[in-house]
């Protein structure tokens, strides 16, 4: 094999590739990637930990076609390199060769393998296929923060794409995350939560365009411009959350919106005071027509009133407690102003971007006290 391609090309493939690359893995065909050279001069890179693959395609000059398999560490040696770089594979025998990277300046060799067996997933068969805007699946993470990261929690750890229903749903017990979207088809799926890196690095800053999913027995294909990305299609039923989302959403007393930042400055403030044991939650409570937040511990107590607060509707005196570290994921998650619907302190809390687009469900934190709130009242309001 040999081509010649524009180095930051090359390194920006490799880029998009190594969310791929296992750190630890007890088969050694894992951590090398694939360099295919086409006859239609392009390169296609490949890898795979088993459970995902991906692959990217660059234009180049093929003066050979070919494959070589290269260490993902001998591949980071070139990152230095600009401007055009040749590389030409050499075989040694059936199994291992080596492989020069040759620019103007610089020249590096590193030895190659050549893997008989690597996974692919070219045997699939998709039954249903959709697209989803580039910006959504790029911007997953605030999302995934959502989902369980304990992988004993299994189906929770997963993005749920219930497109039937045209949303993107997380969930780890306490909270629910959930991404509607304009688009859906019949079939739903669950994918593993390695999608979030994978996508990320493979759309980088475009977002403009559109991913086609083809939805599978057993995999699921995301293809997009240059690069096309497998999963394995995790098996399973995913939780129902059509009742608390609906309860939460239809059945509240209080409505407010606040700006995005100042409830999350409040929520940074309240966090930094806890330890990695304290459950002490944030209180929120209405008093005069004013919205107010507070926490109290044994060392140390604050309140706020928050001044952006819009009070939409207002039944009755209202509180509720909840985990500081959830507000600010939420936050982190919807961006803009922020609805919260508030039912009762034993109630799931509602929370809604301005468009309805981003939604929240956090379950509430046991106040235990209603001395607290009237303190956060008598102080901040």
């Amino acid at each position: 094999m040999k081509i010649r391609v524009y180095a930051d090309d090359f390194k920006n493939a490799i880029q998009k590739i190594a969310p791929v690359i296992p750190k630890r893995s007890a088969l050694e065909s894992l951590k090398y990637i694939r360099l295919q050279a086409n006859c239609d001069d392009s390169i296609t890179l490949y890898a795979t930990d088993v459970e995902n693959a991906v692959s990217v395609t660059i234009p180049g000059v093929v003066l050979k076609d070919g494959y070589v398999d290269v260490h993902f560490d001998d591949l980071k040696k070139i990152t230095n390199i600009k401007d055009d770089v040749v590389i030409t594979s050499t075989s040694v025998d059936d199994a291992t060769g080596t492989i020069e990277f040759r620019s103007a300046k610089k020249t590096y060799t590193v030895t190659s393998r050549y893997f008989e067996n690597i996974h692919t997933f070219t045997d699939c068969k998709f039954t249903s296929c959709v697209e989803i805007p580039e910006s959504i699946m790029a911007d997953l993470k605030p999302l995934a923060i959502m989902a369980s990261a304990n992988e004993a929690d299994g189906m929770m750890t997963s993005l749920f794409f219930d497109m039937e229903n045209g949303r993107i749903i997380t969930l780890d017990g306490h909270r629910i995350g959930i991404q509607n979207m304009d688009t859906s088809v019949a079939e739903s799926f669950m994918a593993p939560a390695k999608i979030v890196p994978i996508m990320k690095s493979l759309i980088g800053k475009t977002e403009n365009d559109t991913i086609k999913v083809e939805i599978g027995e057993k995999t699921i294909r995301y293809t997009g411009y240059r690069f096309v990305c497998w999963q394995r299609r995790l098996e399973g039923q995913y939780y129902n959350v059509q009742n608390i989302l609906k309860t939460s959403k239809e059945n509240y007393k209080s409505a407010f919106t606040v700006g995005n930042k100042e409830i999350s400055e409040i929520a940074k403030e309240y966090k930094k005071v806890l330890t990695a044991d304290e459950k002490k939650p944030m209180i929120i409570t209405e008093s005069h027509g004013v919205i107010c937040t507070g926490i109290r511990l044994q060392t140390y107590q604050t309140s706020d009133a928050l001044e952006t607060a819009n009070i939409k509707y207002h039944s009755g005196d209202f509180f509720v407690g909840l985990n500081p570290s959830f507000i600010l994921d939420a936050a982190t998650f919807i961006k803009g102003d922020m609805e919260f619907r508030i039912n009762s302190y034993k109630s799931p809390v509602y929370i809604r971007s301005e468009d309805g687009k981003k939604e929240c469900v956090i379950l509430p934190v046991n106040i235990g006290s209603t001395g607290l709130v009237e303190f956060v009242k008598k102080q901040a309001c």
